[in-house]
């Protein structure tokens, strides 16, 4: 009888410890710029430059870095989830950073961190040695859809990694 208590116990342990461990995958508490840059130098080795919106933006924390392993890009995400995909977490703000090698026909050098050029609807650019996609989510009746007045507000805000704010390079021209 007096292994029953104990294995109460340790149930209610396990219980609390995987609350904890699920809770802690999908909290909105945040990224410094230092663990940004550690977790960037961890997946790719020092030097690696990838471009995000720093800590925080629009009021969202940067809240995860995703290494998807298809094609060397980082996935930098922002804010709580929206919901759960499968086991995952869908976040209202993606930033995607893939590195871009230049053209050989590039006759005006910009700063490294200075958009080089402007793409598609605006939300994706070059920028330093990177092609970087900035997704901002709205809700739509099929799911969700690309915002891309907001996605395209956020390229200004772009940096490299460790880099503590965005580059004085004036607004971006397509």
């Amino acid at each position: 009888m007096s292994a029953r208590p104990a294995l109460v116990a340790l149930g209610v342990v396990v219980l609390v410890v995987g609350a904890f461990l699920g809770w802690s995958r999908f909290a909105p508490y945040g990224m410094s710029t230092a663990e940004a840059e550690a977790a960037v130098q961890e997946m790719r080795g020092p030097g690696a430059e990838f471009f995000y919106l720093g800590e925080e933006v629009d009021g969202l924390r940067l809240a995860d870095i995703v290494d998807p392993d298809d094609g060397g890009r980082l996935i930098f995400e922002y804010g709580r989830c929206m919901d759960h995909d499968e086991g995952g977490c869908n976040r209202p703000l993606n930033v995607l950073s893939v590195a871009a090698p230049r053209s050989v026909d590039e006759t005006q050098p910009t700063p490294d961190s200075c958009v080089r050029e402007v793409l598609g609807q605006g939300n994706e650019v070059l920028i330093g040695g990177s092609r970087v996609e900035i997704v901002y989510w709205r809700g739509a009746s099929y799911g969700y859809d690309t915002d891309f007045p907001r996605s395209r507000a956020l390229v200004p805000q772009l940096r490299a990694v460790g880099q503590p704010a965005p580059s004085d390079c004036g607004e971006p021209t397509s």
